[in-house]
């Protein structure tokens, strides 16, 4: 293996240790990959340097904070500076969906049948819908149709982790038999 193949591999594996559980320390990484405490440090270093590794989060099931997750999915006009521009002013600047008990989780700029998808938390139906609204009027200049939303039963995977109670909560889904 050239040293460059060998470089990326260990980033592979640091990464693989920091998802499996972002508050491993160096030495269990360096440990886990076979490389000195040194050498794993400067890599993690690397990696946020470069914004390779954006943050560190948890992973919260909001179902068990009695919170529902919703997707609000939405197709948009082509984008341009001013779309950008408040785009960016509201993920950098807006603390109102806070306020109203709205947690923004995820938003994608995608491309495929949707232009942007929203994951966020609400305490009901009532704050979604509200929040929902307030970006359909926001954004009303840029969308091309209404935006859709959906709330999820239950969340399988988030954040490449998977969920604790996968198995028991899974199967409160499935039918019973009468």
């Amino acid at each position: 293996m050239n040293k460059e193949d060998l470089i990326k591999s260990r980033i592979s594996e640091l990464l693989s240790c920091l998802l499996e559980n972002s508050r491993m320390g160096m030495v269990k990484i360096a440990e886990k990959i076979g490389i000195n405490r040194k050498t794993a440090w400067l890599l993690h270093k690397d990696l946020e340097k470069n914004k390779v590794i954006w943050g560190y989060t948890t992973v919260v099931d909001q179902m068990k904070l009695e919170e529902v997750v919703y997707f609000i999915q939405f197709k948009t006009k082509p984008l341009t500076k001013e779309f950008a521009d408040l785009i960016i002013k509201r993920l950098v600047t807006d603390a109102a969906p806070l306020k109203i008990g709205v947690r923004i989780i995820d938003v994608y700029f995608m491309h495929g049948e949707y232009d942007v998808i929203i994951k966020f938390s609400a305490p009901n139906h009532k704050i979604a819908w509200n929040y929902c609204e307030t970006l359909r009027i926001v954004y009303k200049n840029h969308f091309l149709e209404t935006p859709l939303i959906s709330d999820a039963k239950f969340i399988l995977t988030q954040s490449g982790m998977n969920n604790p109670d996968l198995e028991k909560r899974l199967y409160d889904f499935v039918p019973k038999e009468v």
